[in-house]
């Protein structure tokens, strides 16, 4: 599995293919960023895209990997990856088998 795209890699390619700075390029990336935490109340689509969707997840026992200790996790709200848009280069069907892959790798 290739490896996520760090912040700064994003930028130098915004920044490569718009004939910007890289500073300009993370100020749009964080200007979006910070668009999407004061307008997501349930969901923000970003268009072209995909959609986040906000999720509330139930408090729950843990463990911690080092020392198997169990650890209380508290409630929170998290933003998750909802739906791609149609005209994805992913098809639903793909999408489908990376996320069995990734629930399986991780639990």
């Amino acid at each position: 599995m290739e490896k996520a795209l760090t912040k700064s890699q994003v930028a130098a390619e915004i920044a490569t293919k718009n004939n910007i700075t890289e500073k300009a390029a993370v100020e749009i990336l964080e200007s979006i960023v910070q668009l999407a935490y004061e307008n997501a109340k349930d969901t923000f689509t970003l268009p072209g895209l995909g959609k986040l969707v906000l999720v509330d997840r139930k408090a729950r026992i843990g463990r911690n990997p080092a020392t198997g200790a169990s650890i209380q996790i508290p409630a929170k709200r998290v933003a998750q990856a909802g739906t791609p848009l149609p005209g994805n280069t992913q098809t639903t069907d793909d999408a489908k088998a990376a996320h069995r892959s990734r629930v399986r790798q991780i639990g």
